[in-house]
C-alpha cells in the first residue's frame, strides 16, 4: 500500500483554509507588535492637576492661603512600552508643586515634581505659562474683621418722591444668622480685601410709599 504525500502546494490552493491561516497569523503579529515591551512611544498627557499643599508653618502659623492658581493643571510627556503608555490617564499621574520657599504673602512660581504610577518614564512637565516646569499662585495672609452693620435706603426707579414724602421713621431694625448681638457682621478673607471694606451696609429698596 503506497502511502500519501504531504503536499504543502495542495495546501496553498485550498482558499479557506489559506485565510484562517493568514487571520490567525495576523492577530499574532498584531498582539506581538502591539504589546511588545521592546518598542516604546512617547506620549504627551494634558489636565494633569496640580497638588498644591502650603507647608503646616506656613498655613497654620503664619495663616497664609492660595488665594489664586490653586486649581492649576499641568501637561505632561512620558515613555514606554506601548501597553503602558496607551493605558495612562490623567488620575494616574500626580504632579506636586514644591511650596518650602513660601513663608510670606505675595506671587510665587513653584518648580514641579512628577510621579507615575504606570511603568513609565517622565521626559517633562510643563506649568500653566506653557513653557517652564512651573505653576504660578498668588498667597495673602487669611483674616477675620468685624464691620458695624448699618441700613441704607435706595430709592427704587418705580417711585418718584418728592423731598417732603422721604421721611425716617427712626433707625431700622436688622436682624438675621450671620449678624451679631451687637449689630456686626465678620468678614473673613484675604488682608488684602479686607482692607479695602470701608463699611457693610444692608441696601434695603423702597417699593412703596408708605401713607398716613
Amino acid at each position: 500500500m503506497m502511502k500519501k504525500r504531504f503536499s504543502f502546494s495542495y495546501l496553498l490552493h485550498k482558499d479557506k483554509l489559506m485565510m484562517f491561516v493568514s487571520l490567525i497569523l495576523a492577530i499574532i503579529i498584531w498582539v506581538l507588535v502591539v504589546y511588545n515591551q521592546g518598542s516604546t512611544q512617547e506620549r504627551t498627557i494634558s489636565g494633569v492637576p496640580v497638588s498644591i499643599t502650603l507647608t503646616p508653618y506656613a498655613s497654620e502659623d503664619l495663616q497664609l492661603r492660595i488665594v489664586d492658581g490653586a486649581d492649576a493643571v499641568a501637561t505632561v510627556r512620558v515613555q514606554g512600552s506601548r501597553s503602558a503608555v496607551g493605558t495612562l490617564r490623567a488620575q494616574d499621574i500626580t504632579v506636586t508643586a514644591d511650596t518650602s520657599a513660601v513663608l510670606k504673602e505675595g506671587i510665587y512660581k513653584l518648580p514641579l515634581r512628577v510621579t507615575s504610577s504606570g511603568n513609565c518614564n517622565v521626559l517633562g512637565v510643563v506649568g500653566d505659562d506653557g513653557s517652564s516646569n512651573t505653576v504660578t499662585i498668588t498667597c495673602d495672609v487669611w483674616s477675620e474683621k468685624a464691620f458695624a452693620l448699618t441700613a441704607d435706603s435706595v430709592e427704587s426707579p418705580k417711585l418718584s418722591l418728592s423731598d417732603s414724602e422721604k421721611t425716617i421713621f427712626g433707625t431700622p431694625s436688622i436682624s438675621g444668622a450671620a449678624i451679631g448681638k451687637e449689630g456686626t457682621v465678620t468678614v473673613s478673607g484675604p488682608k488684602s480685601l479686607i482692607r479695602r471694606i470701608a463699611r457693610v451696609a444692608a441696601v434695603i429698596p423702597e417699593e412703596k410709599k408708605i401713607a398716613e
